[in-house]
């Protein structure tokens, strides 16, 4: 009790000396700077808790007048507290928010708005500021705080600059905010400095304008919305129009700001010729160190030179071996002010920077340039350690993983990527910013798993290879699945265990990434242990992801099946072949050639396909004999064994667009040559996944039948199939094909077969479904409940596609929103699809399918195959039969079109009717895949 009496004694006569020292300096902040620096043992989180009590306690028991004058001299401390450099700055903060805590007790909004909003500003400015606590829970405060102020904004005592420099803070806020969408928070920060001008006007506040059009700039160039390119544009607008007013002489220091933001702006230029962007941002980072000395702003000096050398590395005019020699000197000088004492993080920046310049000069040994490299990436990894810095850690482990490899240490090279890996995937399992972030880390980090894959080849470790090339792929996706499907998949004692651990894992990693974990090398050990613990404890039931291993995979395969997996690297591409029994998978490897033909043939087949669609169509035949050659298929297949009947293709980013199983084998097709099908799935991952879902039961059917009222032989196709379900048969046509009546229906809920029967739209951003009142996004298919669907059938055009420019190895499209909400199995289409070879390709699938009173795995491709041959082999007089047999319907459907619909839809049979084989070509027939079990 006495220390605590003492403590308290010590803190009342330490604050009341400076309260006096305030008052007496009036605006001289330099004496009570000087009082503090001398008692820095006392601002710490103690004196915060002491004076939020005791100062709160103070003002409610002495008399109004008085009160409000003890108010202002705390309000005038928390605002010289806030603004101290040195002793703990978190703690600074913690003290300054009590103050003016304590103060708002006195100056109430209702009593004192003025005074009141003047303190709720600081505060916010603070909160903004903040280091200790939650940094979203801190934004959302200031924000709070901020917006407090502006609804009392309308008394007519209210200053209109306050105002404007509240809607200026808030737009920085949200600039920088962590929580809501970031795109949606750029712009109400953009509309925020809109309204702040309305008031600091170019005429009236010039210096205010210009602070303004900087912020702007900044906003400009990290906006979501709108077009990339002229988003720049106006980045670069708002910071030299800043120049204007915040010229050299009269505000050197933002000046300097603007010359070093141009600089960013033009280095990420879209528009104009991307060598002269590069020089004009070296201009402008050369003009800033101009003011940014060595003598007068070291710190930014040297963050300056670091980011100049950043440019001299990529530098497209110049000569390449002085470019990287003017970057190792850069970075050299920024260390001379980034010490490892001082500027820990900026250091460890600059060795890892100064290892890719080395490892990437050309002047001097190679060898020796390596072996500096891997020393300076060493040393950044004695700051970047795990713990503190996950993703630097992991950014420098692959490149010293690199470093290994090149210099042939393949051991290191492997236990250095291992670690690499293991950190991304603990970054993209504990994330606390959203499945977003997961997204852009796994684009981000993508190359680390290829040269593991790379560097496990070399190590003739074929199985580790095709382990990590499946680590790699569709993460998200599963983990969503395993998510969404735990209840499904383990048992309930396992599921409750599960989602405790997973509590454990959130709050431990939670507390590492916000700062609130008093040992966090302690607790990153004991994340590990938990993670291994939920680790092994998934691995008994489905082991995906970090858990995959292959042969837990293999042994799920019957003995008739084999798969056949690519895997594209930088360099080249792999083909992974493997059965059941197969020691290890087979590896063929392409050559830089080969590898560069595919990239060629793939550009070339979607340029046709989007510009030139009768080209398309025409070259459609031999481009599948040309990419037969490019996968080297004929090698392929004769590693497969003789009694091989079922093939599983797992294509990998863009061979997920093409239709493989149409690949020529001599005078055959592949899907000619396996009785059981030809099937497509993601992942093994994937597949593992499908397989808990036993759903045998197919007598239920859900159908959305041609919302938009313009494919004639969708209804056609419809009615054609709806015989096969009756009367478990629940159809929603046309009009009634609304988002409503989709979303909120039962009879899809208890669907074991939903077909969709339409349009879709495809355009590399979003992908939905096109129904009578709008869009289906993918965001709503992941959504609803298929719990009960055995399979999903996808009739209408591109429902297949996925990006092909996309660099991760994510499956995002159509099909992995069904996956996704429960069917095991998608069928879909690669292109548009004509509407009657589809209408006759699906009469066929059902006549199939009825063959099975339960479907089984496996039994969906062979079904598609078949009518696929069926439909690709039929004769004009089989055709004819078919006319015959559906002709009642076809006339029905038919007489209610207007008549130059009718005639579009009888000359389309007519066609048909003038060719041997009228759907011979593999655009009637190749264009639907089986994807799933």
């Amino acid at each position: 009790m006495k220390s605590a009496v003492a403590t308290s004694e010590v803190y009342f006569n330490f604050f009341m000396k400076v309260l006096k020292t305030i008052a007496e300096s009036k605006s001289n902040s330099q004496q009570a700077y000087l009082l503090l620096q001398d008692n820095l043992d006392k601002l710490n989180d103690n004196f915060a808790s002491w004076l939020r009590n005791w100062a709160t306690a103070k003002m409610s028991r002495i008399e109004s007048k008085v009160a409000q004058a003890f108010a202002m001299m705390i309000l005038d401390f928390s605002n010289l507290i806030a603004q101290f450099s040195l002793g703990s700055i978190a703690s600074n903060k913690e003290i300054a928010i009590a103050g003016y805590e304590a103060v708002e007790t006195v100056f109430t909004r209702e009593k004192f708005p003025k005074d009141w909003a003047t303190t709720q500003i600081n505060m916010a400015n603070v909160y903004g500021d903040r280091i200790k606590g939650d940094k979203p829970e801190n934004l959302e405060s200031a924000i709070r705080l901020y917006q407090a102020v502006l609804q009392v904004h309308t008394s007519e005592d209210f200053p209109q600059d306050l105002v404007a420099t509240i809607q200026n803070n808030l737009a920085v806020t949200y600039r920088d905010r962590i929580k809501g969408d970031k795109a949606e928070n750029l712009e109400k920060a953009i509309a925020y400095c809109k309204a702040a001008l309305e008031i600091w006007t170019s005429e009236k506040f010039r210096e205010y304008w210009a602070m303004i059009q900087n912020t702007l700039g900044e906003i400009y160039r990290e906006r979501i919305k709108g077009d990339k390119d002229q988003n720049l544009e106006d980045a670069i607008d708002y910071y030299k129009a800043a120049l204007e007013v915040h010229t050299r002489k009269k505000f050197p220091k933002y000046w300097a700001m603007s010359q070093n933001n141009l600089a960013v702006a033009y280095l990420y230029r879209i528009k104009g010729d991307k060598s002269e962007n590069l020089e004009l941002a070296i201009r402008h980072y050369q003009a800033a160190l101009e003011v940014r000395t060595r003598e007068k702003l070291p710190e930014y000096w040297a963050r300056t030179k670091h980011n100049l050398a950043g440019i001299y590395i990529n530098r497209i005019k110049g000569d390449k071996i002085e470019n990287l020699e003017k970057a190792i000197g850069y970075f050299q000088n920024a260390l001379e002010v980034r010490t490892r004492e001082e500027f820990p993080q900026g250091w460890a920046a600059s060795q890892h920077s100064l290892g890719e310049a080395y490892r990437n000069r050309i002047k001097g040994d190679k060898g020796k340039n390596l072996t500096t490299a891997i020393i300076y990436y060493q040393a950044a990894l004695e700051v970047y350690i795990q713990e503190k810095f996950p993703q630097d850690c992991a950014e420098t482990l692959y490149c010293l993983g690199l470093a290994y490899q090149e210099t042939n240490q393949k051991s290191l090279a492997y236990d250095t990527l291992a670690k690499a890996i293991e950190i991304v995937e603990f970054l993209r399992e504990e994330i606390i910013s959203g499945d977003e972030s997961k997204q852009k880390l796994a684009e981000k980090h993508n190359q680390v798993y290829q040269i593991m894959v790379e560097v496990c080849l070399d190590m003739v470790n074929y199985t580790a290879a095709i382990e990590y090339a499946e680590r790699s792929k569709t993460r998200n996706l599963v983990e969503q699945i395993l998510t969404r499907d735990l209840h499904n998949i383990f048992p309930p004692n396992v599921v409750k265990e599960l989602e405790k651990l997973r509590d454990e894992i959130a709050s431990y990693q939670n507390q590492i990434q916000t700062g609130k974990a008093d040992n966090p090398e302690t607790l990153a050990l004991h994340l590990v242990q938990l993670r291994q613990q939920r680790n092994n404890l998934q691995n008994r039931y489905l082991p995906i992801g970090s858990s995959f291993k292959f042969d837990h995979f293999q042994v799920t395969l019957d003995d008739h099946t084999a798969i056949i997996e690519w895997y594209i690297t930088g360099e080249s591409f792999h083909t992974f072949i493997f059965t059941r029994h197969s020691p290890q998978p087979f590896v063929l490897s392409a050559t830089a050639d080969d590898r560069n033909a595919l990239v060629y043939w793939a550009h070339a087949y979607l340029k046709d396909y989007y510009e030139q669609k009768d080209n398309w169509r025409i070259h459609l035949t031999p481009r599948l004999q040309e990419l037969a050659k490019i996968l080297h298929l004929d090698e392929i297949l004769a590693h497969l064994p003789k009694d091989c009947q079922q093939l599983i293709l797992i294509p990998h980013r863009y061979l997920h667009l093409f239709p493989l199983h149409a690949l020529p084998v001599g005078e055959l097709c592949l899907l000619d040559i396996f009785p059981k099908g030809v099937s497509y799935a993601p992942s093994c991952q994937l597949l593992l996944q499908a397989q808990k879902r036993k759903r045998p039961d197919f007598t239920n059917l859900f159908a959305i039948q041609n919302p938009t009222k313009d494919r004639p032989y969708v209804d056609f196709g419809v009615e054609a199939i709806r015989p096969h379900f009756q009367p478990n048969d629940y159809v929603l046509p046309g009009d009634k094909a609304i988002k409503a009546n989709l979303i909120q229906s039962e009879q899809l809920r208890s669907a074991h077969c939903f077909h969709f029967f339409g349009h879709a739209t495809f355009n590399f951003e979003k992908s939905a479904l096109i129904l009578a009142d709008g869009h289906l996004t993918l965001g709503e298919i992941f959504a609803l409940d298929l719990n009960q669907c055995r399979l999903v059938i996808l009739s209408a055009c591109e429902t297949g596609m996925t990006d092909f420019n996309s660099i991760s190895d994510e499956y995002i499209g159509l099909p992995s929103g069904f996956l996704f909400a429960g069917s095991p199995s998608v069928v879909s289409t690669l292109w548009e699809v004509d509407q009657l070879s589809a209408a006759f390709l699906m009469i066929e699938f059902y006549e199939n399918l009825r063959k099975y009173k339960q479907l089984e795995e496996g039994d969906i491709a062979i079904a598609l195959n078949l009518s696929q041959k069926r439909l690709r082999d039929l004769t004009v007089d089989e055709f004819k039969k078919r006319l015959v047999q559906y002709k009642p319907l076809i006339d029905e459907i038919l007489s209610k079109l207007p008549k130059v619909e009718r005639r579009k839809a009888e000359a389309s049979i007519t066609y048909r009717l003038s060719q041997a084989y009228p759907f011979a070509h593999p655009s009637d027939w190749a264009a639907f895949t089986a994807t799933g079990i």
